[in-house]
């Protein structure tokens, strides 16, 4: 067993903590090529496949061994799908990273060979904001709500705070630098190699940071404690964290090796609140591993300074930059979308074991501020403001359908008016969707329901009615036009008024609220501080 920090680093052979060349691959396929057979290749005859050249033919068998996949080289379709939001769909794995660059960060998208110069894209935190994957809690501060958890979740709680930590410090330091990052926390790489992949799928990792200006990945893994104790047959803490350090820079290489140059390099550090005493971190480790988070920049300070003792001039690569955010943010934000069949299940399950991320069958990109909504797990009360074709629907029926799965009751209202005299389209499309839904819990916990309401009348009486016969249900309504703004200060008193009873009540239960118009509305009256007043 491990004696020392250095004793673990030294049991992984050529690793170290610390700043270290990335294993380049020049000979080997680019990221894009990986993804995708190059057009020229593709829909060629067998004969002419024979006939190609000595440097196609390589080409065609390293990229058929990356796949795993015979199908692929004779262009037989496959079942993949990219949504993209707003009717936006995606065949190709290469074109929906770069539509989805293009869509949410377009300043990153903007970047080419002769864009030498920084100072364009700033800081890119995902997810933007930091919201605790622990349903009951919202802010880190509120103790009371705290001493209500399970023991797992306490335990998972002391994790988030570090990671919160660790959040705060890197925007910070960044901002006040003023440089060009990407930063990711808990980005979830695939397994490139596929009989590894039938084991463990995909790795996460607490943060990588991708550095424009001093071209460098960061990886930051955190530990409560750097301990050499072993729990119920586990590795330590101090092995673990060599050995995902070790990992990152792995992955990281297995699909950027042939895109890298060597003016990048790769940056493992550890943070940690305490170190036990029977852990003697050896002299080259000691500043990658970062204690407290008063030492968090003075830390990254050091290894700056470390860096330019190292490699003091090097060559600037942008479109490297813009290769390695591109494909770690797609990974980064791609969920996997509810879906009216059992489609996304079996096609999880085979990418789990030996499928390839680009034969994934339906994913849902959402945008930063999607992703922040659908990663929290207690945000009772949400009001949709945005325009038409925003995501405001799949956001909301996405939720709905997220508590249904988990045991939860939920109620969907459709709003029509009150001349209406058949359901609305929506309506009967979701109830399509749920009845397509493989798991009867799921059905049974979610209803759909059509409510009307006048022209520039309140909404919030019908609401009152919902919440009367379904006091069990979380309560999602699409299609809400507000009456006249003359009328809102009236409509904000019985809001506040709900969600007094709601806090008050014992069962808690969620509001969230898309809105489509406003009777006679003008587009000043959809500015935010006058919907900020309302909600």
């Amino acid at each position: 067993m491990a004696t020392s920090l250095d004793c673990a680093v030294e049991s992984i052979p050529g690793f170290k903590l610390g700043i270290q060349e990335f294993m380049l691959n020049p000979v080997g396929l680019t990221i894009e090529i990986k993804l995708n057979l190059p057009e020229s290749l593709k829909n060629k005859t067998k004969q002419e496949m024979k006939n190609e050249s000595a440097e196609d033919k390589t080409t065609r068998n390293a990229f058929k061994k990356s796949k795993g996949n015979q199908e692929t080289f004779y262009n037989k379709p496959t079942q993949k799908v990219y949504n993209m939001g707003g009717g936006q769909f995606q065949w190709d794995v290469t074109e929906a990273a770069e539509k989805f660059l293009e869509r949410d960060y377009p300043a990153l998208a903007g970047i080419t060979e002769e864009d030498v110069q920084e100072g364009q894209t700033g800081v890119v935190m995902v997810p933007e904001l930091w919201i605790s994957s622990i349903p009951t809690v919202v802010a880190m501060e509120d103790t009371e709500k705290h001493a209500l958890l399970s023991v797992s979740e306490k335990r998972k709680l002391l994790g988030e705070r570090h990671e919160k930590v660790v959040y705060e410090e890197l925007k910070k330091y960044f901002e006040d630098k003023e440089e060009e990052v990407v930063i990711i926390h808990s980005a979830h790489i695939l397994e490139p190699d596929l009989e590894k992949r039938k084991i463990k799928s995909a790795f996460e990792k607490d943060f990588l940071v991708v550095n424009r200006k001093r071209q460098y990945v960061m990886n930051v893994e955190i530990k409560a404690s750097l301990s050499l104790t072993q729990h119920q047959g586990k590795p330590s803490t101090v092995t673990s964290a060599v050995e995902q350090v070790c990992g990152s820079k792995k992955l990281l290489e297995s699909y950027f090796g042939a895109d890298l140059t060597e003016d990048w390099t790769f940056i493992g550090t550890i943070y940690t609140e305490s170190i036990e005493a029977d852990v003697q971190v050896c002299p080259p480790c000691t500043e990658f591993i970062i204690r407290g988070r008063e030492n968090i920049i003075p830390q990254m300070e050091k290894i700056m300074l470390e860096l330019v003792n190292i490699r003091p001039t090097f060559t600037q690569s942008p479109l490297v930059y813009r290769a390695l955010v591109k494909y770690l943010l797609f990974c980064a934000h791609a969920t996997p979308a509810p879906v009216t069949s059992n489609m996304g299940t079996r096609v999880r399950d085979n990418v789990e074991k030996a499928g390839t991320a680009e034969n994934i069958a339906f994913w849902s990109l959402w945008t930063p501020e999607q992703q922040s909504l659908m990663a929290a797990e207690y945000l009772p009360y949400v009001a949709f403001i945005s325009s038409f074709s925003t995501g405001k629907t799949k956001c909301l029926t996405n939720m709905a359908l997220k508590k249904a799965r988990n045991g939860e009751k939920a109620v969907v209202c459709i709003v029509s008016n009150l001349s209406a005299t058949q359901p609305t389209l929506l309506k009967l499309q979701f109830e399509q969707q749920i009845k397509m839904c493989e798991d009867q819990h799921t059905r049974a916990n979610i209803v759909v329901e059509n409510i009307k309401v006048g022209w520039n009348e309140s909404f919030i009486p019908e609401v009152r009615k919902l919440m009367a016969t379904l006091p069990t249900h979380n309560i999602f309504v699409d299609e809400l036009v507000l009456p006249r703004i003359d009328k809102h200060p009236q409509v904000a008193a019985d809001l506040e008024q709900i969600v007094q009873e709601v806090e008050q009540s014992a069962t808690s239960r969620y509001l969230w609220l898309a809105v489509a118009g406003i009777a006679n509305g003008k587009p000043e009256d959809f500015k935010n501080q006058k919907m900020q007043t309302l909600f």
